[in-house]
Order: structure tokens, then sequence, then C-alpha cells
């Protein structure tokens, strides 16, 4: 994806493909290394609209190798 601040960042997506944040950048790499061998799923486990802005929604992943 294109975002200015961070060129690793890894967006993250409803099934309908509406952006609903980011993957935090301290994840960028391991999480992006397993998604290039696509070993890593992904799933939303928790939404809370009440946190903060980084603390909203929370994601699953797994590495299937």
């Amino acid at each position: 994806p294109e975002c200015r601040w961070d060129e690793n960042a890894i967006e993250v997506l409803t099934e309908e493909g509406v952006k609903i944040g980011y993957v935090p950048r301290y994840l960028n790499q391991e999480i992006g290394a397993q998604m290039d061998l696509r070993i890593v799923k992904a799933v939303v486990s928790n939404i809370k609209p009440s946190a903060s802005v980084y603390e909203k929604v929370s994601v699953h992943c797994w590495s299937e190798s």
C-alpha cells in the first residue's frame, strides 16, 4: 500500500476491501515475510469502538507453514 509514513505498512481490510487500519509497525517485518511466502492467515478477533485509535481493532494472525 501507499503509506507515506512507513514503506513496509500492512493494511488491514474487511472482506469487502474496506481499510480499517494497519498492522503495528513493530510487526511489519515478521508478518510481511510470512505474507511474501503466503503462509500467514488473519482474522479480526475484537473491535472496541471506545478504545484509543491504536487499540480499536485486534487482529489474530497465525502461520500455516
